[in-house]
């Protein structure tokens, strides 16, 4: 079925989680349509909380275009390589993800109850057990590039490019990790609106306007890889920033 049949698994494996959990929830007696009520004030929560991480999601879908948008003049190998070390860094990055859920629940019960002193430790504790994922991660990036890309492609030139895309990518897993923190500082601490205007930032602008002044300038595929690795530690530098702002000021109240 090729490409068609991927698509068509995914489907089903989906609907399949989906079922999944809709069975466990009702058999916990989470989900209770006869007691549902509507509330106003939890909806409206909910949606400020919940809208810039949405944002988010769709800016990635769009920077990723970005992105590619630059490279596919380079050849369908490069954009080819860019897929494959895409996925692979999505891999590497499945822990600090894990880590960051970890912090926001813990962030958003202690915010709850004011123990700023715990929200402090949390990040600190997830900093600490992140570095040591994204060291982990980039060592395996450094170390094995060549024999992750060789399994998804046999062609010479695409394997040579994203071994180059790794190469970069290694140096960017630990502020990829400082900006997961961060968001989920700012997300338990009810402050969401950076997260927008860092998604917007990170996403679009950024990526859009050093891809272009790159390509202007005539430099090669390294520079895009170059480019978006440079965007990614200015905002862990700008999340890092705003979050221990945004702490200090919490705890001075």
């Amino acid at each position: 079925m090729g490409v068609s049949g991927i698509a068509m698994a995914t489907v089903v494996v989906e609907i399949g989680v989906l079922l999944y959990l809709f069975y466990r929830l009702k058999k916990r007696d989470f989900l209770y349509f006869d007691r549902f009520s509507f509330d106003k004030s939890i909806i409206k929560e909910i949606i400020v909380l919940g809208f810039p991480q949405s944002v988010n999601l769709v800016l990635m879908a769009l920077g990723i275009y970005i992105i590619t948008y630059f490279a596919a003049p380079f050849g369908k190998e490069v954009v080819a390589a860019f897929g494959i070390g895409m996925r692979i860094e999505q891999i590497i990055l499945m822990p600090i993800i894990g880590i960051n859920i970890a912090v926001l629940a813990l962030i958003s019960q202690n915010n709850g109850a004011k123990l700023y002193k715990r929200v402090e430790e949390t990040v600190s504790v997830g900093v600490r057990y992140g570095t040591y994922v994204s060291l982990t991660g980039a060592i395996l990036l450094l170390g094995f590039n060549q024999f992750m890309i060789s399994l998804f492609s046999d062609d010479q030139k695409v394997i040579e490019e994203g071994i180059r895309y790794l190469y970069v990518e290694a140096f960017v897993i630990y502020p990829f990790m400082i900006i997961f923190v961060m968001l989920a500082l700012l997300t338990g601490l009810k402050k969401p609106k950076f997260i927008l205007y860092l998604s917007i930032f990170r996403q679009f602008i950024a990526p859009l306007a050093v891809l272009s002044l790159f390509s202007y300038l005539g430099l090669g595929v390294l520079s895009v890889w170059l480019g978006i690795a440079g965007v990614v530690i200015f905002s862990a530098y700008l999340s890092w920033w705003y979050g221990n702002r945004v702490l200090h000021e919490q705890r001075r109240f």
